[in-house]
């Protein structure tokens, strides 16, 4: 059994720990390898977020600790002792599942650092919901990082959870130790997170109706912040003016009289007041905290912004876009402010004084005749919308202009994307605080919405492909310049843009995401800044795999000691990662270039572009080179055609030479003009052959490269309904099936992919209206559905009320069947038609019940990659290839 015991040392408590749950420090980052575990308990009402002595905490009683299995709790509670110490691998962090507090429950472990000589120790908090005593001082109180000096000897550590997340991580190092081992990422990271910071405590940032706003202002830095040092604190108005003064102390709990201050705000709408909070570190610097508090509910400012915006319109002063663009961040800035009356979180109150400001200005210009985009050029960070083609939903994307973007209207500037990790991350308040004059040249940064998590694939690639569209027509973009960043999710997406599109993206910085091992090659003209735990559960395909495929090339791998992914968040976002990305462009005309695909719609590459694909292969490959003055060499995979653009510059005319003579997998294929608009080289039964050609060659997919089903959801989607239903409970389970794809989940921590097709009647559909999209239909009875009516003669499944018909094979009924294939009112897009003798069989077949799509980390899926799926009480899945489709190629050059 485990001995924990309180021993008192003048008047203060301290946790003395035995040796089977002490961790020792050196210069290696550890974890808690055991604890003792007490709970969980309820949580008093009288246990708020400042209550930060154990004494309040724990009864004194020693013998309580010493000899019994449970210890008492002020009040009275008894709260039972374990010790823990299973390892979860993924994270190597302690399991506690059997432990997790419920509603109004909290879970304290007990453990203990020791050294052997004095550290400077930090602390990378990951879901650490609660608080952490060392030493009987509370350190951390959902703060972030942090770190202090450790003396020589035994240190005990307390720590209070009110909520157990499924992933945690409490990171521990000797700070010296890890800025020898990673310089490049621990110096930017102290300089972010703790060097000299304190972080504001409080359960949330204001609510109309307080009278006293209670606060806590605890060091991140132990080792240059002194606990007990003073305050000055002065309340200012939502302009700068001065409102209160006071003085507080670090560590020590304070109060604002904001029911004092409301009155004397101006005027009825001002909703703000700004705390300015001075204090000096140990070397006598002055440092300085800032923090918003919320004294009145927005609405009077929301209800004003509303009837300015409509004076504005009625009086012509706005057109349609500034005006659209200024409704949205209306919109924005009411759900920002809608739970105020309950207590507002800090970051929300931050982005929603970024919103009003922006709003403010955006009514004031166009009062004076300025439209929004000079507003926001002048302003430099905003917030800006549109209109999803995909799903006729608004997005939202934020954006940093460089400071003087609008006095050179003929430059364009190189562009960093950065990747959320899930539905958005930054906020345009937030990208100016991190980045704005920290850049070594100009440059746009912005961040955008892959729809949730989604790595990249499928809808991802769709929504991301359009939002740097919208970024790049809004704004002067130099598309040579174009750069992504990530983490987990966003480093997912990061690699599978950088992979399908390597001509489009300069370089790309990843933190602990996995790449696609056999598409790295492709990568070989994008420069890659890696940065990985080197204890990341997904350190083979987020670092071993890349690191071996792309040495030689522009790559740069920082692996560091003992984090594992939870712990390279901390990295992202520094701005001396968005200069590394700044300081490479896409190359125009590489003489060697490496493409691999396995979709049909990545088969494009700088200047080749592959188009026709072999039958029944499930990737396809192609290898180019200038291997002489005049020589050019192809190894080709799976691959009947390409079109070729070989730049001029490529060719060494120093002999007199004009052609270029074209070797095809070893084998002669004629020869052909540099610089020719396209060349088209052909496979036939006599091999390769080339000739020039003006036109667009047609473009013919085959069907094993399409992706299967899921092939759907990378364009636009519209899912079109019965024009009849037989009875209300086909309705309702055909409406129930349609609403599943028209809002798809994935199996992750955020399943909602934030998508919303339309659904719609087949008789309110017109053909014009679905081109350019994808159309899913949903039928029972195909005479009810006049849009499958229409086009039921050539589909590759033949439906009836009695079976269906592929081929050479047949169901009969009861049956439920999905398939995939070109639309023949459209060609160039897809239709999936999903259709069942019963409409009973929606809910009894898995994927019409919930339809969660997988990503391209994922892998093939056994089901959905596949063009057919039959379901008859057991669920078949087929692949077939109909004679291919001709479609011209995209224009993208």
């Amino acid at each position: 059994m485990t001995t924990i015991f309180i021993e008192e040392k003048e008047g203060i408590y301290t946790y003395i720990r035995l040796e089977n749950v002490t961790v020792d420090l050196n210069r290696q980052p550890v974890r808690l390898h055991a604890a003792c575990v007490l709970g969980p308990v309820p949580n008093p009402a009288t246990n708020d977020r400042f209550n930060s002595d154990l004494r309040n905490i724990f009864q004194t009683d020693p013998a309580a600790f010493h000899e019994t299995d449970a210890v008492v709790l002020q009040g009275g509670q008894v709260c039972p002792r374990r010790l823990v110490e299973r390892i979860d691998p993924d994270t190597d962090e302690l399991i506690l599942d059997d432990y997790r507090p419920g509603d109004g429950e909290r879970l304290f472990l007990v453990a203990a650092l020791r050294c052997t000589e004095s550290r400077d120790v930090s602390f990378r908090t990951f879901q650490i919901e609660g608080k952490i005593w060392i030493d009987g001082q509370l350190v951390y109180h959902r703060s972030g990082p942090f770190r202090c000096r450790l003396a020589p000897g035994v240190h005990p550590l307390v720590m209070e959870l009110d909520a157990l997340p499924k992933v945690r991580s409490l990171r521990i190092s000797d700070t010296q130790a890890d800025l020898q081992a990673c310089p490049e990422l621990i110096g930017p990271y102290l300089a972010r997170w703790t060097d000299r910071h304190a972080a504001v405590v409080r359960p949330h940032a204001g609510r109309p109706d307080e009278r006293l706003h209670r606060w806590q202002l605890l060091p991140r830095d132990w080792t240059k912040l002194a606990t007990g040092a003073p305050v000055a604190v002065t309340v200012c108005d939502e302009r700068g003016k001065p409102l209160h003064r006071m003085t507080s102390a670090l560590g020590a709990t304070a109060a604002v009289p904001v029911g004092e201050l409301r009155v004397a705000l101006p005027g009825e709408t001002s909703f703000l007041l700004r705390l300015q909070l001075t204090y000096a570190d140990v070397d006598g610097g002055r440092q300085r905290t800032d923090a918003l508090l919320l004294a009145r509910s927005p609405k009077r400012w929301l209800a004003d912004a509303a009837s300015r915006l409509d004076a504005l319109a009625a009086a012509g002063r706005l057109d349609g876009d500034d005006r659209w663009q200024l409704e949205q961040l209306l919109a924005h800035a009411g759900a920002l402010g809608a739970d105020a009356d309950a207590g507002i979180a800090a970051e929300q109150l931050q982005q929603l004084d970024a919103v009003c400001s922006a709003l403010s200005a955006g009514l004031a210009d166009a009062a004076s005749g300025i439209g929004w985009q000079q507003t926001l050029e002048r302003r430099g960070a905003a917030e800006l919308f549109f209109r999803s083609a995909l799903d006729g939903q608004t997005e939202r994307y934020s954006v940093l202009l460089p400071e003087r973007y609008g006095d050179e209207p003929q430059r364009r500037y190189p562009l960093v994307v950065l990747l959320p990790v899930g539905r958005h991350e930054l906020d345009a308040a937030t990208l100016a605080e991190r980045f704005r004059g920290q850049l070594d040249e100009d440059a746009i940064v912005a961040t955008v919405s892959c729809r949730g998590v989604t790595l990249g694939s499928y809808i991802g690639e769709a929504a991301f492909l359009e939002a740097l569209s919208q970024v790049c027509t809004r704004f002067r973009v130099d598309e040579s310049r174009i750069s992504l960043s990530g983490y987990s999710n966003g480093g997912y997406a990061a690699w599978a843009m950088a992979q399908a599109y390597p001509h489009r993206f300069a370089s790309i910085a990843v933190y602990g995401g996995g790449a696609a091992a056999d598409k790295l090659g492709n990568l070989r003209h994008v420069a890659v800044l890696n940065v990985c735990g080197a204890r990341d559960f997904l350190l083979a395909s987020a670092f071993e795999a890349p690191t071996a495929a792309l040495a030689g090339f522009t790559y740069t791998a920082m692996l560091e000691p003992g984090s594992g992914h939870w712990d390279t968040l901390y990295f992202h976002h520094h701005p001396s990662a968005v200069n590394w990305l700044l300081g490479h462009r896409t190359p125009q005309e590489p003489a060697e270039l490496f493409y691999r695909t396995d979709k049909p719609h990545h088969r494009h590459i700088y200047w080749l572009e592959m188009t026709r694909f072999t039958p029944g292969c499930a990737f396809a490959q192609a290898e180019a080179a200038v291997t002489g003055p005049s020589q050019l060499e192809l190894v080709l995979h799976n691959v009947e055609e390409i079109v070729l653009s070989v730049p001029l510059t490529l060719l060494d005319s120093s002999n007199g030479s004009e052609r270029f003579d074209i070797l095809v997998n070893g084998q002669p294929a004629g020869s052909c003009a540099a610089n020719a608009q396209q060349l088209v080289l052909r496979q036939s039964s006599n091999g390769w052959g080339a000739g020039e050609c003006d036109a667009p060659p047609p473009v013919s997919f085959s069907e094993p490269l399409s992706m299967g089903l899921l092939q759907i959801y990378t364009k636009p989607v519209i899912i079109v309904l019965p024009s009849r239903f037989r009875s209300a409970e086909e309705e309702r389970q055909l409406r129930r099936a349609a609403d599943q794809y028209a809002r798809p989940h994935t199996a992750s921590w955020d399943p909602d992919i934030y998508v919303s097709y339309p659904i719609v009647g087949a008789d309110e559909l017109t053909p014009e209206a679905t081109a350019g999209c994808h159309v899913i239909v949903f039928a029972c009875d195909p005479d009810d559905h006049d849009y499958l009516a229409a086009i039921s003669s050539k589909l590759k499944v033949q439906l009836t009320v009695d079976g269906c018909r592929w081929d050479a094979q047949s169901r009969e009924a009861p049956y439920l069947v999905q398939f995939i294939q070109n639309n023949p009112l459209h060609p160039a897009d897809k239709l999936l038609i999903v259709a069942a003798s019963h409409p009973d069989l929606f809910v009894r077949n898995v994927f019409t019940r919930r339809l969660v799509i997988p990503s391209y980390a994922s892998g093939a899926h056994g089901y959905l990659n596949k063009e057919l799926l039959v379901y008859d009480g057991n669920l078949h899945a087929y692949s077939f290839a109909p004679p291919p489709v001709e479609v011209h190629a995209s224009s993208h050059r």
